[in-house]
């Protein structure tokens, strides 16, 4: 194998970063595309999309098993075969429009209208968070963090990395998803690693320490400094 030189592997660094394509590690190690520029050219799809559309599959799973919030699942999402389809705004006038329909129905409760999303978490295991990261809406919830912290995601953008926490099983799938990414050219490449838990910063590591679980050395907090 031939080996660049410090310089020339910098340089080889920059143009991958700034080439910033986006994956997601999955908690297997599976690697899946999230790239801004892979949709339609537009730049409008991400790391933020594609966790939406994993909220969205997974609430549709769960409300359609209930007789009653299957419908709600139905009205807000449709029958929609994929997340380009989907209209996130109009998603909380959906809901609105269903809780009108079911109590005059009688088939919720007052007292579920006036907390839908506690009566929701209650029948079908959907909590308030990852319903409202499926409706499309950020202003409380992100659904990137949602895959971070509650998937075990780990999130890929050039040579950046943002993970929850560094584990030995998350070493081992992040050693998986390079490879699956870059195949060879990982082992010319330098990574930076942000970790959420602890607010931890690992920069400038070469992919054969991240293959080895070698790591605490290049561990720097957010100033700079080293960990001691």
């Amino acid at each position: 194998m031939i080996h660049l030189n410090w310089y020339k592997k910098a340089q080889l660094n920059v143009r991958v970063a700034a080439s910033a394509q986006e994956w997601w590690i999955g908690p297997n190690g599976d690697v899946v595309e999230a790239d801004s520029d892979s949709n339609d050219g537009a730049g409008t799809y991400g790391h933020e999309d594609r966790a939406i559309e994993e909220a969205q599959r997974i609430v549709k799973n769960k409300m359609r098993q209930h007789p009653v919030f299957a419908e709600a699942a139905d009205i807000i999402f449709g029958e929609m075969g994929n997340y380009e389809e989907y209209d996130p705004i109009a998603s909380r006038e959906y809901l609105n429009n269903w809780i009108d329909h079911a109590f005059n129905m009688g088939q919720i409760t007052e007292e579920q209208v006036d907390d839908i999303y506690d009566a929701i978490e209650k029948e079908t295991g959907v909590s308030e968070e990852l319903l409202t990261i499926a409706m499309g809406s950020g202003e409380d919830y992100e659904a990137r963090d949602y895959a971070l912290k509650n998937w075990g995601w780990i999130a890929i953008r050039g040579t950046n990395i943002e993970t929850h926490t560094l584990s030995p099983r998350d070493v081992a799938k992040l050693t998986k998803g390079i490879q699956d990414i870059w195949g060879d050219k990982a082992d010319n490449l330098l990574f930076d690693i942000h970790v959420r838990s602890g607010d931890k910063y690992l920069t400038r590591v070469p992919f054969n320490d991240i293959r080895r679980g070698k790591l605490s050395i290049h561990m720097r907090n957010p100033s700079g400094l080293g960990y001691t």
